[in-house]
């Protein structure tokens, strides 16, 4: 029996990440734009990856709300209203405003050492680019810093699942489609 590299075997589960990762990168910059469906065929083909993991993909996008199902034809990407827009902008106002009140009590000096790091680089970013992209995609790392320094993963996960959402109506410049 011939042995096989572990290196050379991509896992279900691999595939599934990779899948999820191009298609969500795609979603986040707008590749795919608001209102498209997605057909299986033509991201298959276009990005390299098989039926089961862009099932997967789609189906772990649908469940962070970065794309809807629509019964019996598949997977549509969601448009930006200006109430959505208005709506998303509003939670993550109000959830900074928690986690920031938590980091501050919660927080050890290590914690705090990281986010003076993060902030440092944030700052020196915006100094240094005229990309509004660029300041948007510096800005998630602070933002899950303090979301960790308040001790609470249900907290962590809502951060991450907003951060997500507003770097697509970021990206697209505050317009609604």
């Amino acid at each position: 029996m011939t042995k096989l590299k572990k290196s050379n075997i991509l896992r279900p589960a691999a595939l599934n990440g990779k899948a999820y990762e191009i298609i969500k990168r795609a979603l986040l910059q707008g590749e795919i734009e608001g209102g498209a469906f997605l057909s299986q065929d033509v991201v298959m083909r276009k990005y390299g990856i098989g039926r089961t993991p862009f099932r997967e993909a789609c189906n772990r996008l649908q469940h962070e709300q970065l794309l809807g199902a629509v019964s019996r034809i598949g997977y549509m990407v969601p448009k930006n209203s200006s109430r959505s827009l208005r709506e998303i902008f509003e939670v993550h106002v109000i959830l900074q405003r928690v986690v920031a009140e938590l980091a501050a009590a919660r927080a050890t000096s290590e914690e705090v050492k990281e986010l003076d790091e993060v902030t440092h680089r944030m700052i020196s970013l915006e100094k240094s680019t005229n990309s509004y992209e660029e300041v948007v995609r510096a800005n998630t790392p602070f933002h899950l810093c303090l979301a960790r320094m308040t001790h609470n993963q249900e907290l962590v996960r809502l951060v991450t699942s907003i951060l997500k959402r507003t770097q697509r109506l970021c990206r697209r410049g505050g317009k609604s489609e």
